[in-house]
């Protein structure tokens, strides 16, 4: 379900450096981005805390299940972990 390979912060649930739920990293997206990303959020996890951005994007959904597909959410993550370019919106 998850993308292991390509993140390594699965299995991080609580930690003290920790400072945003999911919703509200999402809500930092830019426009069309946010959306997506709270549209195939896991309801489970909406409320959970990460410390970055690139950490939510690995734990709130599968890639490959969502719309968007592996690839795009991909590149999303490595604009927020690399500062690569926005993929174009779908």
């Amino acid at each position: 379900m998850h993308q292991s390979a390509k993140c390594q912060c699965f299995g991080m649930s609580k930690m003290s450096n920790m400072e945003k739920t999911t919703k509200e990293w999402f809500e930092e997206m830019p426009n069309g981005y946010r959306g997506r990303a709270l549209n195939n959020a896991h309801y489970s996890l909406i409320n959970t805390y990460d410390s970055t951005m690139a950490e939510v994007i690995c734990r709130a959904f599968s890639w490959r299940e969502t719309p968007e597909g592996y690839d795009f959410w991909s590149d999303v993550h490595d604009h927020y972990e690399k500062g690569t370019p926005l993929p174009p919106l779908p």
